[in-house]
């Protein structure tokens, strides 16, 4: 609202006006959910969390390099759920945020289990093959 002695609002002196911009350049920096390079933004934990996940998956199942972008995404989405669950009384209003990282991360990993899935039982040769053709005309 415009004050009286300053009917544009905000500061009016020189000064006034340099340290409303340096407090505006920062931003309001809460918690990095919706940063461009949210990965950048990694604490030191949870980029030490983050790798040693990844190769646990990454030497444990074979997985090709689709499957390591979904496990990427999908490890990058439970960070952004752990944020947004540790900060909630401060750092997302549920009514504002759309963004459900949980649902995301579940999705994700539920792709990555049913296409390695598939990929193991589409190639798997020891799968015994006992069809036998005659068995279609025996009476």
């Amino acid at each position: 609202m415009a004050r009286p002695h300053n009917p544009t609002g905000g500061p009016s002196t020189p000064e006034g006006k340099a340290k409303a911009l340096k407090n505006l350049t920062p931003g309001n920096y809460i918690h990095g959910l919706y940063l461009k390079d949210f990965k950048a933004d990694l604490t030191e934990e949870e980029k030490a969390w983050y790798k040693e996940t990844f190769e646990h998956y990454q030497e444990k199942y074979e997985l090709d390099k689709l499957d390591l972008e979904t496990l990427d995404l999908a490890l990058i989405n439970l960070i952004k759920a752990r944020r947004k669950n540790v900060n909630m009384e401060y750092a997302v209003n549920e009514k504002v945020s759309m963004a459900d990282f949980e649902s995301r991360y579940i999705r994700l990993i539920d792709e990555l289990g049913l296409s390695r899935k598939y990929r193991l039982s589409k190639g798997n040769i020891e799968n015994p093959n006992t069809f036998d053709p005659s068995m279609l005309f025996d009476n």
